[in-house]
This record gives C-alpha cells, sequence and structure tokens, in this order.
C-alpha cells in the first residue's frame, strides 16, 4: 500500500508544490508563535526594567535636589547661630557641631578663606563629632571645586562632582561616595567673606540604588562617558578615583553607548555580550552655569543566561504550533493520495 502511495506521489508534480507549501506554512506558523511568545516576554521584561529605571532617576534626582535645598538651609542656620557668639574659634566650632549633628548624611563641615585655607573643619562619623585642630587643618586651593567657587559671586551655590571621600590623600575605606555642596558667602557673612562647604555622604542613597537589583534585572549606573558609579562587576567602580584600569560605558559597553550619545533612552536592546538592556539618563547639575552638568545613566542589565532561558520558553510553544501544521498539511496530502488512487482505479475500471 505504501509503495503504492509513494510510486502515485511521486508521478504527481503538483503534489511536490503541496509539501512545499506544507512546510513553509509549518515553518511560518512556527515562527510567528516564536516571535509572538518571545515578544510577550519581552514586554514583560521591559516593564521591569522600566519600573527599575524610573525608581532610580526619581530617587537620585529627589536625594541631590534635597542636597541644594538642606546646604542654603543649613548656610543659613550656621550664619544665624554665629552671629549670636562671640565668633571665637571654640564658639564656631560648637555651631558647626550642633548644627552638623542633626543632619546625618553631613560627614564634613568646613570653612575656608578666599586663598583656600581651612579655618574651621568639623568632621561627623557615626555618632563621633571631632573638631579638627588648627595643625590639621589644610589648603584645598589645588583642588576642584575651590578653583570653581573662587570663580563664583557671593550667594552662588555650586555642587562638586560626585566622588569617593578623601582624607590626607588617601581614600575612606569603606567607600564613602561624596557630593561637596559649596557657597560663596558675602563679606557681610559674620566670619567674612569665604566659602562655606558641606560634604554630604551618599552612602545610604547608593545603598538603596542597589537594592533596586533583581535576579533578572540588574541596576547599573554610569558617570557619563567617564566612570561608573554602580555596576555588578564591583571592581569596574568607581576607577578614575582609585586610579584603576579605565572603566567606562564606552569601554565596557560600546554597543549601548552609541544609541546613548545621541538618544536620551534605550528600550530592551540587545547589546554587548549577549545582555538585554533599557536605559535613561539624568543631568546632574553643578551650578547654574549654562552647560555646567554632566549625564548620569541608569541602565537595567538582564544578563544573557536569562535571555536565553527566554528563547528557550519561545521555541517550545513555536515547535508545537509549526508541528501541528505539518500534521494537518499531511493529513491533507494523505487525502489527496487517497482520493488521487481511487479516482485512477476507478478510471481504469471505467476503461
Amino acid at each position: 500500500m505504501l509503495k503504492q502511495y509513494y510510486s502515485y506521489f511521486v508521478q504527481q508534480a503538483r503534489l511536490w508544490w503541496w509539501v512545499l507549501c506544507i512546510l513553509f506554512l509549518a515553518f511560518l506558523s512556527g515562527f510567528v508563535q516564536y516571535e509572538k511568545s518571545l515578544q510577550n516576554q519581552l514586554e514583560q521584561l521591559e516593564t521591569e526594567h522600566l519600573n527599575t529605571l524610573s525608581s532610580a532617576n526619581s530617587y537620585f534626582s529627589r536625594e541631590l535636589g534635597d542636597l541644594r535645598n538642606s546646604m542654603r538651609l543649613v548656610a543659613s542656620h550656621l550664619q544665624d547661630l554665629i552671629t549670636r557668639t562671640d565668633k571665637s574659634a571654640n564658639q564656631v566650632e560648637e555651631v558647626f557641631k550642633k548644627v552638623g549633628g542633626t543632619l546625618p548624611r553631613v560627614s564634613q563641615i568646613r570653612w575656608m578663606d578666599l586663598h583656600g585655607n581651612e579655618l574651621f573643619r568639623t568632621n561627623f562619623t557615626g555618632l563621633e563629632t571631632k573638631n579638627v585642630t588648627p595643625q590639621e587643618l589644610q589648603n584645598k586651593q589645588h583642588r576642584a571645586y575651590f578653583k570653581k567657587i573662587s570663580q563664583t559671586l557671593p550667594g552662588q551655590l555650586i555642587l562638586s562632582k560626585i566622588n569617593l571621600n578623601v582624607e590626607n590623600g588617601q581614600i575612606i575605606h569603606p567607600f564613602e561616595p561624596t557630593v561637596r555642596a559649596l557657597i560663596h558667602s558675602p563679606p557681610t557673612h559674620p566670619l567674612g567673606e569665604g566659602y562655606l562647604v558641606v560634604n554630604f555622604r551618599l552612602t545610604s542613597l547608593f545603598s538603596y540604588l542597589a537594592t533596586l537589583s533583581q535576579t533578572t534585572t540588574g541596576l547599573l549606573i554610569a558617570y557619563d562617558d567617564h566612570s561608573w558609579l554602580l555596576h555588578s562587576d564591583k571592581a569596574l567602580e568607581w576607577s578614575s578615583d582609585l586610579k584603576t584600569k579605565p572603566a567606562s560605558l564606552p569601554i565596557n559597553n560600546p554597543r549601548l553607548w552609541e544609541p546613548l550619545r545621541t538618544n536620551t533612552a534605550v528600550s530592551v536592546k540587545l547589546a554587548d555580550e549577549g545582555n538585554v538592556y533599557s536605559a535613561n539618563h539624568t543631568r546632574i547639575r553643578y551650578s547654574e552655569k549654562k552647560g555646567d552638568s554632566e549625564r548620569i545613566f541608569f541602565i537595567a542589565q538582564t544578563p544573557a543566561s536569562h535571555y536565553g532561558h527566554m528563547v528557550e520558553r519561545a521555541l517550545l510553544p513555536a515547535l508545537i504550533t509549526g508541528s501541528l501544521v505539518f500534521l494537518l498539511g499531511c493529513i491533507l496530502l494523505y487525502r489527496e493520495i487517497s482520493l488521487g488512487l481511487a479516482l485512477q482505479k476507478l478510471t481504469t475500471e471505467l476503461n
């Protein structure tokens, strides 16, 4: 019987077209099902990415905005309290201790003269408060933030770049991500014209941002094009501060960096090392001066291994769909051959 069917099949050229159509339809239906299934998973992943990025971006921006407000309040409060004292070193240091001790994020309050000399400095470490002796005070004329504040007018506020806190040329361990807020005080200030500098530790900020990483979505934070603030590979973080091997978004993720150079955001993009990325950015504004800002990129990363599992999950329904279409085609082909043989037999009998 099979030989009879095969012989008829070989003789009918139109049936070869049937086979080609069946194979094509089976492949097409399987491919459409695969794309649909994978797209559904990617949409769920995109939602997860967007939630992570939105939380990170809004929290980061809110924290930096609060720092500016806090700095204005600290400066005003210090000025009021110092005005009521005899402005002696002990009295000024006590005011610094009183105000800074109420703000858990403050790690240091300093007063510098116009030449970068520290006149007063109080350090805050946990519950410990320490006034620095005159012998330990330093000249900060060489630091970038002093050069910047010295070019401002009285009353203006600036922020420094985010970096690791350094004391006496040594990076503090464990790392303390820090931003310095500086105000140029006018000559009418009770301490005279100078610069109030408040160091805000960002340890709690980065600790919170690290908790946003999940099993399938990790959060990376890039400081424009020159360093990583947060990365799954800790060896890449703070490379510019630690003077380690250069690491940055363009260096470690060139395929992701290219669209981010000209776009404000990227959504669910398959990029370097087979990982899936979504990204957006905010700008950290250092002063009111136009263009005095840098981008902070927030990147949601899903590892290639998880993307591979997504592909596998999409393949199963695709294979089932393609197989069902192929089976249905084979049934129709069998029926067509059967009808052809029956018609052939009937024609022979009639002749």
